[in-house]
Formats: structure tokens, C-alpha cells, sequence
């Protein structure tokens, strides 16, 4: 191996022995850098849901994701108290966001600029691992990784084998990052974290979007 490209290929295989249907993307980023791979458990309830309520088109916008977070915690909105409880701009919030929301069978009318949603927001996604590989400099990798944490359940770094006497793995216990030693023949997950809630609500959500657009295109 030279290049830390070359890892994916054995992370993959590995990580796709974690859950029967699970699902595996590459290059995957929502703001928060860039994981070289996530490895997703779909919830089933959750799809099954989103498809009975005819909520398939995925969230574009992160204002999208803010609305329906706010209205999980009220009954009913008006344009004026969701424009207090997000920030939106008026423009968008009126044209963009709730014309979206409304037309994809996310949030209903109830009278004239009165909204509430159509069923609880449920996540595609019941658990997420977020992995970034490194052929030598593991400090570098545990800083990005740790960043993963925003959106991820369980987040890993991933060394280079011949140089996994470098990592501290003290460290990373200490900052619940998980360690993958990866040689051409495979990758052994050395310990894994504990699972945690993503650190960053609105993120796992915005997170949890672009993973409904892959696994639901269209």
C-alpha cells in the first residue's frame, strides 16, 4: 500500500461484514469534513414509515431539516414562530422551505400560515460509523475523526498497519475514536468505541438526508 486509497477497499470489506443489509459509502461529507467511508444500519421502521407517509423526496437544505426540527417540539407553527425558532430568511422560509416541505408530504396547513407536521421525523439511518484512514500521521486522523462525532454513532481511525505502533491508543480510548489497523490481506478492528449519541442533532438529520438519497435515488 502506498496511497491512503489503497485502504478502502479492505475498510469496506470489513465494515460490510457488520450488518447483512448494511450500507456503504465513500468520500461522505455533510460540513463536518470528509469520511473516507460510513458504514450505515438502515432502520427499517424509519423507511418503512417515510414510504407509507409518501415522504421519499430527501431533505435538500439543511432549513428543510431546522423546520422539522422545530415542529417536533410544537403542535402547530405560524410562519412568524418558525421564522423565530430557525432564522430563515422570510423569503426562503415562505418560497423555498415550506412549499418543499409541503409538496412532499412533510408538513400540512391547517389553516392559512398555520403548519404542522405529518407524522414524527423518524431517521433512515439507526446507527452510523464513520471511519478516516491514514497511512501514517494517526494525530492528524484522530482530529478528523473526532469531528465525525457530530453526525456519527461510532467513529474510527483507520492506520496503516506497519505504523500502528505509533497510535496512542490510550488517547483515542480516552476520546471514544475506535482504531482499524489496515495491510493489504485485510483490516482488524483493534477495539471499538462505545456507541453515543451524535453529538450534533441537526447534523446526524442532514447526515441522514444524503444517506435517504442514496439509498432512495429519486
Amino acid at each position: 500500500m502506498r496511497f491512503e486509497s489503497d485502504m478502502i477497499a479492505p475498510i469496506r470489506k470489513r465494515l460490510s461484514q457488520r450488518w447483512k443489509d448494511g450500507v456503504l459509502l465513500e468520500e461522505f461529507g455533510v460540513g463536518y469534513g470528509v469520511a473516507d467511508v460510513i458504514a450505515v444500519q438502515p432502520s427499517h421502521h424509519g423507511i418503512d414509515r417515510r414510504r407509507r407517509l409518501g415522504q421519499t423526496a430527501a431533505l435538500p437544505r439543511r432549513a428543510e431539516v431546522q423546520v422539522l426540527r422545530a415542529l417536533q417540539h410544537v403542535e402547530e407553527a405560524s410562519v412568524a414562530d418558525l421564522l423565530a425558532l430557525t432564522g430563515i430568511s422570510p423569503k426562503r422560509l415562505r418560497y423555498e422551505t415550506l412549499r418543499f416541505l409541503l409538496e412532499e408530504n412533510y408538513v400540512e396547513e391547517v389553516e392559512a400560515g398555520v403548519f404542522r407536521r405529518r407524522g414524527r421525523y423518524l431517521p433512515v439511518a439507526r446507527e452510523i460509523w464513520a471511519v478516516e484512514a491514514k497511512m501514517k500521521n494517526w494525530f492528524e486522523g484522530l482530529c478528523q475523526a473526532r469531528r465525525y462525532q457530530h453526525f456519527a454513532h461510532r467513529v474510527y481511525l483507520a492506520i496503516f498497519a506497519p505504523h500502528r505502533d505509533r497510535v496512542r491508543d490510550e488517547t483515542l480510548r480516552r476520546l471514544n475514536v475506535g482504531l482499524i489497523a489496515v495491510s493489504p490481506s485485510g483490516a482488524d478492528i483493534i477495539f471499538h468505541p462505545q456507541r453515543r449519541q451524535p453529538h450534533n442533532e441537526e447534523m446526524f438529520f442532514v447526515t441522514n438526508e444524503r444517506i435517504w438519497e442514496q439509498i432512495h435515488p429519486g
